[in-house]
């Protein structure tokens, strides 16, 4: 686990009411850019997931392995749990990260299925 002064820092308290509009505005603006700082971070994440699923796929291996996913959930949930979010919404969370994350190298296993299936084979009506 990381130390606790790892804790985000809450947002500064509101401005006063005639500075609403610019204050809600400028903090939608940083939650916006949150959301794709996320996003950046979730496609890092994939090209990491592209790896194991190659892998995976050289030692025929499954796509799903239960106990990691349990494994992983329980700790991103202590984590969040740790730095003040809602262990159950971080869960959910990461629970559809990892249904994503099968997806693609499901979806990457069809793709080489498929390209296999439809390659040339040997012979003269391969050349």
């Amino acid at each position: 686990m990381d130390p606790p002064d790892e804790r985000v820092k809450p947002a500064p308290a509101a401005t006063p009411v005639g500075d609403t509009t610019r204050s809600l505005r400028a903090l939608r603006a940083a939650v916006d850019a949150l959301d794709r700082a996320l996003i950046r971070v979730l496609a890092h994440r994939a090209v990491a997931v592209d790896a194991i699923a190659a892998l995976k796929r050289a030692r025929g291996l499954p796509v799903r392995d239960p106990e990691r996913e349990a494994a992983l959930l329980e700790d991103r949930a202590g984590y969040a749990g740790s730095l003040g979010l809602d262990a159950r919404s971080v869960r959910a969370l990461f629970e559809g990260v990892l249904a994503a994350s099968r997806a693609r190298q499901e979806g990457q296993l069809d793709v080489e299925k498929h390209s296999a299936e439809s390659a040339p084979k040997g012979g003269a009506e391969g050349r």
